[in-house]
């Protein structure tokens, strides 16, 4: 809509921050319920201090000072910073563009941000958002877009620090970019090159497209947890509501979270607690 005191067409400053309330009422109201609910799951016997979502609020924002003290030399802020740079500056790339690269370089996708490079073109992008921001038309939507992603890795550094996949909230700047990169072409040469770029940019997405479509499931890779699964499949349909002993030297920490989850609603027992092998489940 117009006016409104924005100028322009742009909606007054007012809204963005109604708009802002109602959500984090919303997400407030959700969490509430969420917590609630598996408050009243557990039949209220565990304090709601000490329940999983909980637990994992307090990691995540830092106040678990035990775990922050192990992690202390990966949350560094220098650190920090340098790898969700390295992050926003592989999200610069097409996938179909660095996937040839990284491949020789590193052996997972996840890992490109070790990228020679990446650091700088990290800074670069962050710093062509802030430098073109005064120049377009909507500002503050812009700029929104631009900085949402430090607006959740800031305050999530003990949860953004350790998952990859956190980056994804950087994509702002990347859209950004590439659109200042637009418009800059688009005032200097005009509308006819519009659907020279546009050609351009289709191969380039469907061939980026094809090619994550295949990360984590080629050859063997998707034999082995095809397989898997059935093994899980097999072991869920023979140990019913019974209880599955790890014997000492069969665990390790990336299989047993995978074993926690995939047999959900189990009684795992651990090497140290092997006298209560023969209780039932209840």
């Amino acid at each position: 809509g117009r006016g409104g005191g924005g100028g322009g067409g742009t909606p007054a400053p007012g809204r963005y921050l109604v708009l802002g309330a109602v959500a984090l009422l919303f997400g407030t109201a959700l969490l509430s319920f969420n917590l609630g609910n598996k408050y009243f799951a557990l039949g209220g016997k565990v304090p709601p201090a000490e329940l999983p979502t909980v637990r994992s609020t307090i990691h995540r924002f830092g106040l678990d000072d035990e775990k922050n003290m192990v992690r202390a030399e990966i949350l560094a802020w220098p650190r920090y910073l340098e790898g969700q740079l390295r992050r926003i500056g592989v999200m610069m790339f097409p996938f179909g563009w660095i996937e040839p690269i990284w491949a020789i370089v590193v052996d997972e996708p996840y890992e490109a941000d070790l990228l020679p490079g990446m650091f700088t073109w990290g800074i670069a992008a962050s710093g062509a958002c802030l430098l073109g921001l005064p120049f377009v038309r909507h500002k503050l939507l812009l700029a929104v877009l631009a900085l949402s992603g430090f607006c959740w890795a800031l305050p999530m550094r003990h949860w953004a620090a350790f998952h990859e996949f956190d980056a994804a909230f950087y994509v702002g700047v990347p859209l950004t970019v590439f659109s200042l990169m637009f418009l800059c072409i688009r005032r200097l040469i005009g509308d006819r090159f519009v659907p020279v770029l546009a050609a351009a940019a289709l191969p380039t997405f469907v061939l980026s497209s094809v090619e994550m479509a295949g990360v984590g499931v080629r050859g063997f890779e998707a034999a082995a947890e095809a397989e898997l699964m059935q093994d899980f499949e097999v072991v869920r349909d023979a140990l019913g509501e019974g209880v599955l002993y790890f014997p000492p030297g069969q665990r390790s920490e990336s299989g047993f979270t995978r074993i926690k989850y995939y047999l959900a609603e189990s009684v795992i027992l651990l090497p140290k607690q092997s006298r209560q092998r023969d209780r039932p489940a209840s």
